[in-house]
């Protein structure tokens, strides 16, 4: 199950309870408080394995973590959780709008086919072939619709993996 990534569009109080967790519980916490109730909704987007590709392809192939607003789409925002090979990221709703913007400028599809091939295999987990951006095309579909949700609801958005 490790390196399954997740986008959850969570209220003020509950990154307020997930802040005030110590690292060694706070992802727990998230499965059970968090993952729990929105894993089938709305409120959850799910990336499996192809978090790790999409952010690369994000950066023209290359991993970045910055405050970029493409950093942010999948794994940059302020980092909430880095223990025990388990990262959360935030995003707050300022982010989530400069996201929403971004994503109507530039089409996930595009970002994918155009620079899924410049990844380093060194630097990734799976595979650079035909396949292996299908797999990420296929998983980035809801990412889009899931902003958009979280923006009209005025949501943060985490994102979550345990590697």
């Amino acid at each position: 199950m490790a390196r399954l990534g997740m986008l959850y569009a969570v209220n003020d109080d509950e990154v307020s309870l997930l802040k005030s967790q110590n690292a060694d519980d706070m992802y727990d916490f998230m499965i059970e408080f968090i993952e729990k109730k929105y894993f089938s909704t709305s409120r959850a987007c799910e990336l499996d394995k192809a978090w790790e590709g999409i952010h690369f392809c994000f950066h023209n192939g290359v991993w970045v973590e910055d405050d970029s607003v493409q950093s942010k789409v999948i794994f940059s925002g302020a980092y909430l959780l880095d223990h025990n090979d388990h990262v959360i990221t935030l995003k707050d709703t300022d982010d989530v709008n400069k996201i929403v913007a971004y994503l109507g400028e530039v089409k996930i599809e595009d970002v994918i086919t155009n620079w899924f091939h410049n990844i380093d295999p060194t630097e990734y987990t799976l595979p650079i072939d035909d396949d292996g951006r299908e797999y990420l095309l296929g998983w980035s579909e809801e990412i889009t619709s899931f902003y958009l949700n979280a923006q009209e609801s005025n949501l943060n958005v985490i994102f979550t993996v345990d590697l």
